[in-house]
């Protein structure tokens, strides 16, 4: 990422939706959800101004379910690791030891369960409401 490259998180909007899904067909009701879910926890990772990843909790009983999505700009080298500090670091002032924040990933999406791990979150086996899937736990970092 060169010195004049800026990185930020800001709160999503339905757009950036749009721009980071690239070619998946999306509905109004995508944009909607992905806007309005638990009072607004959901965010937006941009660079120079552009949506390169987005990030949010989905409400659960006792737990909320982090998701992560991330275009090939956030997984650049140049960008992945101030990116991953960022999120992490942001994730940190959403942590609450009382309500639980699990993801979910892909027994098989090795890139995303090292980002996982980068991000605060650690192994816990497999995932009871995911078969496929591991569950990792929000950590308390620092």
């Amino acid at each position: 990422m060169s010195s004049s490259s800026e990185l930020r998180i800001r709160v999503a909007r339905p757009s950036d939706l749009v721009v980071l899904a690239g070619a998946r067909p999306l509905t109004r009701q995508h944009g909607r959800a992905f806007f309005l879910q638990f009072g607004g926890e959901a965010w937006t990772m941009t660079l120079d101004g552009l949506p390169i990843g987005a990030a949010g909790f989905w409400p659960a009983d006792g737990f909320r379910e982090a998701w992560l999505m991330l275009s090939p700009a956030f997984r650049r080298k140049s960008v992945l690791p101030a990116a991953v500090r960022m999120v992490s670091a942001h994730l940190q002032t959403h942590f609450d030891a009382q309500v639980p924040t699990v993801a979910a990933v892909d027994l098989e999406n090795r890139g995303g369960r090292a980002i996982a791990s980068r991000l605060g979150f650690i192994d816990a086996g497999d995932h009871p409401l995911y078969p496929g899937a591991a569950m990792f736990v929000l950590v308390r970092t620092g």
